[in-house]
């Protein structure tokens, strides 16, 4: 029986999920282990074991996004001991992030945030995690990928590093996502919603990261549905309202 591994890539929407995605996916690729070299790798993203590609079947190392792990597809990764990497972010921003860069409705995207809120504290409370808060700007650190690849005990160097980082800079990103527009991956007219199959990019991915959108974007009403519907996300993550005198986690 051959070696098999799971390394799933949990996040919110709109935290960064994506950037995780690609940043696992080149640093397993790029590991100068002779094991993860020859390894077969399938990677894409499944909220559900019933999601997996036929694909996976023959893989030696699944690299999975996910933003709503089922049950099924938790305990599995429990099971086969996987590596479970979680991104988060303040859900009112999340919120506001998914309108602004997609044109998604409140109540949708409430109805997605707050749903894969109550899977990722059920996730994280299920055992070992490698927690990323989009707060931090995870995005833009090399130290970030030196925490990925040292939790995922993979061989790394700083070169190797240093690339992975230089290919998920905004601008370099940015770039893909226009080349990959021009071949027509997104449709004759942009979808914001379809993505490439390979990167999990979609156009207009790429946001303005700013901390506390949501006091622009959100009415008063809106925010309080989010407060309401995420709580025990926010209590278990540490996004909560602190007395006067405190400063809040944002």
């Amino acid at each position: 029986m051959r070696d098999r591994r799971i390394i799933l890539c949990a996040g919110l929407k709109s935290s960064g999920s994506t950037w995780l995605f690609n940043a696992v996916i080149q640093l397993v690729r790029g590991s100068a282990h002779p094991a993860a070299r020859r390894a077969r790798i399938s990677q894409f993203y499944a909220d559900d074991v019933s999601d997996f590609p036929l694909a996976a079947r023959a893989a030696d190392i699944l690299i999975i996004k996910t933003h709503i792990p089922s049950p099924a597809l938790q305990f599995l990764t429990r099971f086969m001991d996987g590596s479970v990497l979680v991104t988060i972010r303040e859900p009112r921003d999340a919120i506001a992030s998914l309108m602004q860069r997609f044109g998604h409705k409140f109540g949708d995207s409430l109805t997605e945030v707050s749903a894969g809120a109550a899977a990722l504290v059920t996730l994280a409370k299920s055992g070992n995690h490698l927690l990323l808060r989009y707060e931090d700007r995870f995005c833009e650190r090399q130290a970030a990928l030196h925490r990925i690849a040292r939790y995922l005990a993979l061989d790394h160097g700083a070169h190797l590093l240093a690339k992975v980082h230089r290919s998920l800079h905004q601008s370099k990103v940015n770039g893909r996502i226009a080349q990959l527009s021009r071949k027509g991956v997104f449709g004759s007219r942009p979808d914001p919603d379809r993505f490439d199959p390979e990167t999990h990019w979609h156009p207009g991915h790429i946001g303005d990261g700013q901390i506390g959108k949501y006091k622009a974007v959100l009415s008063v009403a809106q925010s309080r549905s989010v407060l309401g519907r995420t709580k025990a996300f926010r209590e278990v993550f540490g996004y909560v309202r602190r007395r006067p005198g405190h400063v809040a986690i944002m």
